[in-house]
Parts: structure tokens; C-alpha cells; sequence
């Protein structure tokens, strides 16, 4: 019997018992906190979001408090659908509050694009206007309705700020100081200037994305605190950590959460590299089963509670934030790092560069392979692209948000390059603004840094031949005679449905590449609207110069309509009206490129 209990096979019994009751513990409590939030009284949250409503009539979706970085731009219109959603009118009786909880209802409007524009038809008289109408979201846990049904009950947005601020402000003095009690300045100062991508201010103000800045700050505590990455129960916590960021988040960054506490638990455990390495990747597949079977519990218990066919839903929206139809996964991965493309970013890089290299002309550090600690970072640096190509939908479209992930790639590598850095007491201190420091060593640090930035030059210049994704509307003014066929290549596509709200009719087709050539037919006289954008991007002003693609040799049978290259956007289209003839066949082209 001794014999049996020192069996490693009775560990692996014992670990896996306790992973699964995790996964049935964290189903059973997350269903449970959300049938018991959706008890609450909801007329002083309907009346505490109509109060709120001014914040939304100035800053409507898509506010940037900051317009030329990209990075200070809110999600409101995401904030808007989980006001709707914590705020929606509680149903009658239990059983309809059940369903509530599990099928996470908002208010829609009919002819309203923008989220913020219908929270005053919902909320402003107490009781939602004719025409709103209820909309299920059920697919996401929508956890934080644990959170903000009960704040919304006291507190105006603008209080849920404030709350954020101090909140937010304090987590992140406690963890810096954790961080400096666990490795000092060279593992704190590296974490505190990659916050400024997660921009604390955005996480002050929006609502979306305080949820995932939450979640990383206090996991990252509490693993210091209790030395959780330097526990043989390391595996329970990143479950955790993934099965609260299935819980809470709506698709914003989730790697963010798991990708800090594998950096950290890279630093702070004196492994060798290949136990190292295996604890990463496994570390990575416990936060990646959390985060998986706890969405897939939602849709499963969902399905048990209500009857509606979650997972029929959920399973089309994942194959279409999975697909390429936007763009291909080089192109996802560009769009992101594009947003990097700012003053800000630049003069961080600069000021880091200049640091290394008072360091390396001062002679008191050296530089020293590091294989069990840079190669494990490494390995994570490349998670945000993997994620990328992966969801690849998701991040081209949400570009200006999903960037926020390559945070890790660039903690991952300054780490990589800070505890590379060992202090060389052998070596004689030279003063870094004397001469003789810049003829020893300059040569080389200017070689070195020469080719540095010749790369990035190049892969920069590169971005702008990479083929681009676009988005053609063709429409004209809706009678029942303007009938209109659009073939692209040798497909007829269908007309838009969704047009006839605006009193239009036509049609909406979304490509990738450099070229675009299409054919149009009337059956009837009348003016044809032919507008190019980016695909499904809405932003606000300056933010989406970011964004803004070149077209190029416009023509139509072969005539030359636009010899100039125009630059357009999602919510800057480049507009040219056709004077199409009745039964004459319009053959459409033109070329485009990144600006």
C-alpha cells in the first residue's frame, strides 16, 4: 500500500480531480452569481444610466481622448451593450429572470448603427421608446453584470469612473511594490512602462476595457503575494485566471492576463530551461482550458436553462471571427502593429535605447546568455501572433483595440534584454560622457544599431506593398424599378438587405488584395452610388487616419474617372456617382494600396 501512494500515477489522479471539479465549481458558481444578479431591482439602474447618458452624447462610440494615438480610443459602443445588458428591465417572474441570466438581453433600436444612440431610447424616460426592441447576446458569460447591476443601483458612470481611478490607481501601487519586493527595479520598471499600452486612462474610463486591466493586476498580485508561480498547484491558478477571463471579458485582449504571469513566472522561479519551458506551455494549456470549457459551460448550460440553441449560435460567430473573409493573417498582424505607428511609441523607443546605451558605454554591465530566462520569454513574445492568426477576423477589425496584446511581445523582450545585462565587476567604470568611452565602444553600438534600425525601416516600407483588405457599397435610391446586378468575377452577389432601412437598395462586398473589378447593370435610368472604405471599421475623427487606404487607376469601360490617388477610410469613403443608362453593362476597376 506504500508502495501505491509514492506512485506518480496517484499524483496525476489527484491533479486532474482537481481541475475538473475547478471547471464544474466555476460553472456552478458563475451560473449561480448570475441568476442571483439578475434578482436585483433594475429601475435605479435604468435611472442611474439615463443620468449618464450626457457622457454618451459627447463622446458617442468611439472616443479618443487623445485623437492622434490610436491607443486612447474607448469602446463605448461595447460599454453602451453592457449598460443595456446590466441595466435591462427585470423580467416578472423567476423563470424569466433565469432566462435573462443565461440569454444576457440588451435594447436595440431599428435604423441606429451607433450602441450609445440607443441607451436615451431605453433609459431616458424609464420606460424603453416604441421601437426598441430586445436583443439576446448569450454566447459570453457577460460576468460583469456581477459587478456593475449592483454599482448601477447607487452610482452614475461618471461615479464608476472615479471608482475606477482610485481602484485602478491603487492595485497597480500595491503590484509595483510587490514587483520591487520580488526583484527589484529591473523587474518592476519594465512592467510599469508596458502599462502605458494597456493606457491606464482608457481603463479609467471604459468599461470594456477595465475589465481585462483588472483582471491582469490582480492576478499578478495575488500570484506574488502567495508565491503561487513557485507552487506545485501553479497549474489551478493560470485555470483560474483563464476561467475569470472567459467570465468577465467580451473579446477585448484576454492574452494580456496570461501572457504577464508567464513573464513573471519565467523571472521569478530558478528552474533550468527545459523544466521552464514546460511549465510555460503547460501554464498556457491550464489557461487555455479554463478560458475554452468555461465559455463552452455557458453555452451548454444555457441551452439546458432556456432551450435556445446557444451553441449553434456561438459556433457561427467563432468560424466567422476565425475566418480570413478581411483580410489574411498578415495582413491582421500588420493592422495592428500599425497602430504603434505614433510620436509616443517612438520617443519611448528612443529613451529605452538611449538607457542601454549609457549602460553598455559605462562598462558596468555585460552582457551574459541567459538561455533558461530569454528563450521562455521568447517563446511568449510570439503568442500575440499566434492569437492574431488565429482570430484573425476579430483583430483586423478591432485592430485599434486588439494591439493592445503586442504588450507582451515587447515586456517579453525587454525583459530578454534587461536580464541579459549582468553587472561586470571585473570590468574598469569609464565615464559615458569621456571621450575614450565613445572611441572603446561607440563603433560597435553604432554598427549594431544601424542595423536595427535598417530593419525596422524595412519591414515599415515593406507594410505599405503588403496586399490590403477594402469594402465596395454599391447602392442607388430604393423605388421598386431600380433593379441593379453586381458580378464580381463570375459570381453574382446578393443585394443588401439592410440598405432598404436608409431607403436605399444595393450591395456590399468586402475583398483582399490590390485590385478590385466588378460589373454593374441597371434596369432602369438612375444615379448609382459606388463608395470605397475599409471594412467594417467605425471610428472617430483623427483616429482613423490610421487606417486610410490609397486607390489608384479608377476606371470604368476603360475610362479614366480618377487619374489621382485618393485616400478614404471607413467613415471617410471615397464617393463617386454613376449616371448608369437602363440595360448597359458597366465594367468597374480599380487599384489600391496602404498609405
Amino acid at each position: 500500500m506504500n508502495m501505491f501512494n509514492n506512485l506518480p500515477l496517484k499524483k496525476y489522479f489527484s491533479a486532474v480531480c482537481l481541475i475538473v471539479c475547478s471547471l464544474v465549481a466555476a460553472g456552478i458558481l458563475g451560473t449561480v452569481s448570475m441568476i442571483a444578479v439578475y434578482q436585483l431591482p433594475t429601475y435605479e439602474m435604468g435611472g442611474n444610466v439615463a443620468a449618464s447618458l450626457k457622457i454618451y452624447d459627447v463622446e458617442k462610440d468611439r472616443y479618443a481622448w487623445a485623437p492622434s494615438i490610436i491607443n486612447s480610443q474607448l469602446d463605448n459602443f461595447t460599454d453602451a451593450i453592457m449598460l443595456s445588458t446590466a441595466a435591462y428591465e427585470r423580467g416578472k417572474t423567476f423563470k424569466e429572470r433565469v432566462r435573462d441570466a443565461m440569454l444576457s438581453p440588451s435594447y436595440v433600436y431599428d435604423g441606429i448603427t451607433f450602441k450609445s444612440e440607443i441607451l436615451p431610447k431605453a433609459f431616458k424616460s424609464q420606460k424603453p421608446e416604441n421601437g426598441v426592441k430586445r436583443r439576446d447576446y448569450a454566447r459570453y458569460w457577460h460576468g460583469y453584470v456581477v459587478l456593475y447591476k449592483p454599482l448601477l443601483m447607487f452610482f452614475t458612470v461618471g461615479d464608476i469612473r472615479i471608482i475606477n481611478m482610485m481602484l485602478q490607481a491603487l492595485l497597480l501601487i500595491l503590484l509595483m511594490m510587490e514587483l520591487f519586493k520580488a526583484g527589484g527595479a529591473k523587474l518592476a520598471c519594465p512592467f510599469f512602462l508596458a502599462v502605458l499600452i494597456f493606457n491606464p486612462v482608457s481603463c479609467v474610463l471604459g468599461l470594456t476595457f477595465a475589465n481585462l486591466y483588472y483582471i491582469t493586476l490582480i492576478s499578478a498580485l495575488v500570484a506574488l503575494k502567495w508565491k503561487l508561480y513557485q507552487s506545485k498547484y501553479y497549474y489551478l491558478f493560470f485555470l483560474w485566471v483563464g476561467i475569470v477571463t472567459s467570465f468577465m471579458d467580451l473579446l477585448t485582449y484576454p492574452l494580456t492576463a496570461l501572457g504577464c504571469n508567464l513573464i513573471f513566472m519565467i523571472l521569478l522561479t530558478s528552474d533550468k530551461f527545459y523544466p521552464k519551458m514546460k511549465k510555460v506551455i503547460l501554464a498556457s494549456g491550464f489557461w487555455g482550458t479554463g478560458y475554452g470549457i468555461m465559455w463552452a459551460e455557458k453555452w451548454i448550460i444555457g441551452w439546458l436553462l432556456t432551450g435556445n440553441n446557444i451553441i449553434q449560435n456561438a459556433l457561427s460567430a467563432a468560424k466567422i471571427r476565425t475566418s480570413g473573409d478581411v483580410g489574411t493573417s498578415w495582413e491582421a498582424i500588420a493592422a495592428n502593429l500599425k497602430n504603434y505607428n505614433n510620436h509616443i511609441f517612438y520617443a519611448l523607443l528612443i529613451l529605452g535605447l538611449a538607457v542601454l546605451l549609457i549602460l553598455y558605454l559605462s562598462g558596468k554591465y555585460k552582457l551574459k546568455s541567459n538561455r533558461a530566462v530569454v528563450l521562455p520569454l521568447l517563446f511568449v513574445a510570439v503568442y500575440p501572433f499566434i492569437w492574431i492568426c488565429f482570430m484573425k477576423n476579430h483583430c483586423f477589425i478591432h485592430n485599434w483595440m486588439t494591439h493592445k496584446i503586442f504588450m507582451l511581445t515587447i515586456l517579453a523582450v525587454v525583459y530578454s534584454l534587461v536580464y541579459s545585462l549582468e553587472k561586470n565587476s571585473a570590468g574598469k567604470r569609464i565615464n559615458v560622457f569621456s571621450l575614450k568611452a565613445w572611441k572603446k565602444n561607440m563603433p560597435q553600438c553604432v554598427k549594431k544599431t544601424a542595423i536595427t534600425l535598417a530593419l525596422v525601416a524595412l519591414l515599415y516600407i515593406g507594410y505599405g506593398f503588403m496586399p490590403t483588405a477594402f469594402r465596395v457599397d454599391v447602392s442607388t435610391q430604393y423605388t421598386p424599378e431600380a433593379v441593379m446586378s453586381v458580378k464580381v468575377g463570375e459570381k453574382e452577389i446578393s443585394e443588401a438587405p439592410w440598405m432598404q432601412k436608409g431607403g436605399r437598395r444595393g450591395f456590399v462586398f468586402q475583398k483582399s488584395g490590390y485590385s478590385a473589378r466588378f460589373e454593374l447593370l441597371m434596369k432602369e435610368d438612375g444615379d448609382v452610388t459606388i463608395a470605397l472604405r475599409n471594412p467594417n471599421e467605425r471610428s472617430v475623427g483623427e483616429g482613423c487616419r490610421n487606417r486610410w487606404i490609397k486607390y489608384t487607376d479608377f476606371t470604368i469601360n476603360e475610362d479614366k474617372i480618377q487619374t489621382e490617388p485618393v485616400e478614404f477610410c471607413y467613415n471617410k469613403p471615397f464617393i463617386y456617382v454613376l449616371k448608369a443608362k437602363k440595360n448597359k453593362l458597366y465594367k468597374i476597376k480599380f487599384k489600391v494600396r496602404r498609405k
